[in-house]
């Protein structure tokens, strides 16, 4: 066994992807995590790719560390 626990909730890669509108935010990061019955997306937008970077960071610890909850 490999210690997998297939019930966990993975998220997919962040895809950062900068937006070429002047002013406003110019950044934004999405993502979704899926399993049998459950879909839930992610997307933040930023000024900076630091901004949406730091999110992604907190989705992945929120999901890490069984909070995904919180995250609504």
């Amino acid at each position: 066994m490999s210690g997998f626990d297939c019930r966990l909730m993975l998220v997919k890669q962040f895809k950062f992807r900068r937006n070429n509108e002047e002013g406003g935010f110019q950044w934004t990061a999405e993502s979704e995590i899926e399993r049998p019955g459950f879909y839930r997306g992610f997307t933040a937008v930023g000024k900076t790719l630091s901004d949406v970077k730091e999110f992604a960071a907190l989705v992945r610890r929120c999901e890490r560390t069984g909070k995904m909850e919180r995250m609504s």
